[in-house]
């Protein structure tokens, strides 16, 4: 499993697929939450959905700057 739950802590280790993107959506769902995207090296579209939705902390941005460009992308076309 590419998500790795610790609390109000997610960290996304590796890629995500679909498949996790209900429990992931969930676990958001339950307050405020911080997730860690350092070490992603991919996140399905569900996952950055989820990331928009609920616009979790992110502790540490994705190391690849391409992916970093989506996720800061998803945060700034909220509303």
């Amino acid at each position: 499993m590419a998500i790795e739950y610790d609390g109000d802590l997610a960290r996304i280790v590796g890629g995500s697929d679909v498949a996790e993107a209900l429990d992931f959506s969930e676990w958001l769902a339950g307050g405020a939450r911080r997730v860690e995207l350092g070490e992603a090296t991919h996140l399905h579209s569900a996952i950055v959905q989820c990331l928009q939705q609920f616009q979790p902390e992110i502790v540490t941005a994705p190391g690849d700057e391409f992916l970093a460009l989506i996720v800061e992308d998803a945060y700034r076309t909220t509303g």
